[in-house]
């Protein structure tokens, strides 16, 4: 992890976490080409006043972004908050089109559509991850995050996390970050 100035801790990590012994637990391995294009792009863990859903309800969103120029199907793609929970919520039925992005809310109210997950963010820190057949694919970790306070990748879709000044829900991380 990487420590931004005047931002939360974050970190990116792509396999492998510390086992009870010190070590590192193997992750199991996926060749699913989506592994490679489907990237967390942006978060907002306390939103306040940023994007609403359809319902009009400011809920935790996270931003889904497809690096491929071909759309990428969902099914068998799950999305937690906890990595010894892997299934805590699962995409199927979902797509994002090519070059894409795609808004998921994190309200704990999945009744309201495929977008809402099973979950909420926490603001004093936690961690977010994709799975395709058990393998993380993709994860960030933040300590700490204030009200509408956006961690999105710069530049868009590739780079690291850092904090921007101003949410871009739906639309390429630009000038508001680094």
């Amino acid at each position: 992890m990487v420590p931004l100035v005047g931002a939360p801790l974050l970190g990116a990590f792509a396999s492998g976490c510390p086992g009870a012994d010190g070590g590192v637990d193997p992750e199991p391995p996926t060749d699913d080409p989506r592994a490679d294009v489907l990237r967390i792009n942006e978060l907002v863990v306390s939103n306040q006043t940023g994007c609403a859903d359809a319902a009009g309800e400011f809920d935790d969103w996270i931003e889904l972004v497809n690096l491929d120029d071909v759309d990428v199907t969902l099914d068998g793609v799950t999305i937690s908050d906890d990595r010894t929970q892997r299934d805590k919520a699962t995409l199927d039925g979902l797509s994002i089109p090519a070059g894409g992005r795609l808004l998921l809310f994190a309200d704990s109210t999945p009744a309201q559509g495929p977008d809402h997950l099973p979950f909420k963010l926490s603001a004093a820190g936690e961690e977010l991850l994709i799975f395709i057949d058990g393998a993380i694919v993709d994860e960030v970790i933040w300590v700490t995050a204030t009200a509408d306070q956006a961690l999105a990748r710069f530049p868009d879709g590739s780079g690291d996390f850092v904090s921007c000044a101003t949410t871009t829900c739906g639309e390429e991380n630009g000038a508001a970050c680094p």
